[in-house]
């Protein structure tokens, strides 16, 4: 299997990291190494079973790849024929500043030694507090971003899987329709915007993430919405009005989202008050 490693685009000024920011410089080379947990053992991404797996498979003694930061002596010596500090003391992954923007590619497999090896980077890193793995929106802290093209293939597959379907309900509206999903979705009015205005605003939310596909596609099939949208163009139109509080409707609160202000009104109990909500709507559609 082949993953990809590069940095994340970040602003100018960097990244962010335990509060700090730090800056990155075209020729910024990363160096990804141990952290500890609250034992004080390293984070290596490795169980039991992968630690005796390693050891077998890359010929190294029992405890070679253990993640107890005791296990070595502080100062390097002989052990088992070799000289360091411990593996995980002295381990770790680099990258270059071609390969920060460009990225650098790992495959993994039992095809060689390497690629043995590159096994334990894939674990190594996808345990790392300081990488992002196949995760499109990664922390503030993530320096790098660790992606499985394999997994990444699949998401592009799904992602327009998503979209396709949000295209193919669009497509069933009509330019009425449309902009009473603009206001619901955006909490706007589209009173003055032309219909083209509408439809590529529309489309740029389809396109802004599956996520957002999946809503419109959810939202047109929410039996609520027309509720929604006359509750939307009454706290457009000041009938409603908001503060700290949520939605008031007469100097009653009716709930803090457009969901809870329909649950609110579809009680029995507050019938009235719903009834007086309805007629300010028929009343703004006289104006």
């Amino acid at each position: 299997m082949k993953y990809k490693l590069r940095s994340i685009p970040k602003s100018s000024w960097g990244f962010t990291k335990g509060g700090k920011k730090f800056t990155q410089f075209d020729k910024t080379k990363y160096r990804i190494v141990a952290y500890k947990d609250m034992s004080n053992n390293f984070i290596t991404g490795l169980t039991k079973e992968d630690e005796k797996y390693f050891e077998e498979k890359l010929g190294k003694p029992m405890g070679y790849f253990s993640a107890r930061s005791n296990f070595w002596y502080d100062s390097p010596i002989e052990c088992f024929g070799e000289m360091h500090n411990g593996f995980w003391v002295d381990y770790e992954v680099n990258l270059d500043s071609e390969g920060k923007d460009n990225g650098t590619t790992i495959e993994t497999g039992e095809a060689d030694i390497e690629e043995v090896w590159n096994n334990l980077k894939i674990k190594f890193l996808i345990a790392n507090p300081s990488i992002a793995y196949n995760n499109p929106n990664p922390s503030s802290s993530a320096m790098l971003e660790l992606t499985s093209l394999a997994e990444a293939s699949k998401q592009k597959v799904e992602n327009r899987r998503h979209k396709a379907e949000a295209y193919a309900k669009y497509l069933t509206l009509t330019p009425e329709d449309k902009r009473k999903y603009f206001t619901v979705i955006t909490g706007k009015s589209a009173s003055n915007l032309l219909d083209a205005a509408i439809d590529e605003r529309l489309t740029d939310y389809i396109e802004g993430s599956p996520k957002q596909a999946d809503t419109f596609v959810a939202l047109m099939s929410d039996p609520t919405v027309d509720e929604k949208y006359k509750y939307n163009q009454l706290y457009l139109s000041g009938g409603i009005i908001k503060d700290n509080n949520g939605y008031k409707f007469n100097g009653i609160q009716l709930g803090f989202t457009f969901d809870e202000i329909y649950k609110f009104l579809k009680d029995k109990k507050n019938q009235e008050l719903k009834d007086l909500v309805e007629k300010a709507y028929d009343k703004l559609l006289t104006v």
